[in-house]
């Protein structure tokens, strides 16, 4: 009888062995996943973390280059105005009366001086 005891007792331990065994299979599949999705996560937020990084490179970048156009901007519109103020000042000078004797007078000159030049090169150009 006491060796059917041991039979049993024997058996019941294997049996508890062998589920406890496979309860710690189970356990152990299970944190080696959930070690994985954590692994995945860290994994993600790194990727995410450099892509802000980029972001924020390319925002920097972007920042400079619309500064620059400001800039640019700012310029070219003080020049139309200076331009502006130039081409009325212009008008007015012309628009006046005893202005534009003078004027047609300096056009004519101008002309002259420039088909002088003009026929100066042409005859510097035949010399050669």
């Amino acid at each position: 009888q006491l060796f059917a005891e041991y039979r049993l007792v024997k058996e019941n331990l294997a049996i508890k062995w062998d589920a406890d065994k496979q309860q710690f299979e189970t356990n152990q599949d299970m944190h080696k996943s959930e070690i994985l999705s954590h692994q995945n996560i860290v994994q993600m937020y790194q990727e995410r973390e450099q892509k802000m990084v980029e972001y924020k490179e390319q925002l920097s970048k972007v920042s400079s280059t619309l500064e620059n156009v400001r800039s640019k901007l700012n310029t070219s519109q003080l020049e139309n105005t200076t331009l502006r103020k130039k081409l009325a000042e212009t008008l007015r000078v012309l628009r006046d009366p005893g202005n534009r004797k003078r004027v047609r007078r300096h056009l004519r000159n101008t002309q002259s001086i420039s088909s002088l030049e003009s026929e100066n090169l042409e005859v510097t150009s035949h010399e050669d």
